[in-house]
């Protein structure tokens, strides 16, 4: 049987000792979105911007591979990563953008974002710390890269 991240971040809390008030405020949620966290098993997904996750799994000791259930794209290939992938964020998606041919309306048209937030995307390095990891997983399928 396999653990929800909502349930396997419970677990964790409840084995730290921790309340719920305790993980919400050292997250930076409130106590209404961290208990919708818990409650929903989509949520972490969907909703939950990435910076809160990595605060999130840091407060209760998950990394982020496990509460994501995402194997290493590297690793399960036993090679080295390519040294594109060693670079900013933004310019791995800028790159990867060009590589594959796609306009900046392009690629917006593929994730439903206006060029607006392509070229934000391709400009601040932190750009994604904003966005679910359903979008980030979107967007990596769509660039052909590991998310």
């Amino acid at each position: 049987m396999t653990v929800t991240a909502n349930k396997l971040i419970k677990s964790r809390r409840e084995a730290l000792g921790l309340t719920d008030v305790q993980v919400a405020e050292a997250t930076g949620l409130s106590i209404h979105e961290y208990g919708d966290i818990e409650r929903h098993a989509d949520e972490i997904f969907t909703v939950t911007e990435l910076r809160q996750v990595r605060k999130l799994a840091t407060n209760v000791g998950i990394e982020l591979f496990q509460l994501f259930d995402l194997n290493c794209a590297f690793c399960e290939q036993q090679q080295s990563s390519q040294q594109e992938y060693s670079l900013p964020r933004n310019e791995l998606i800028r790159r990867q953008r060009t590589a594959l041919g796609l306009t900046q309306d392009l690629l917006g048209d593929e994730i439903g974002f206006e060029v607006v937030a392509i070229q934000d995307m391709e400009t601040r390095e932190d750009f994604l710390e904003d966005w679910s990891f359903e979008l980030i997983r979107n967007l990596a399928k769509i660039l052909k890269t590991p998310v």
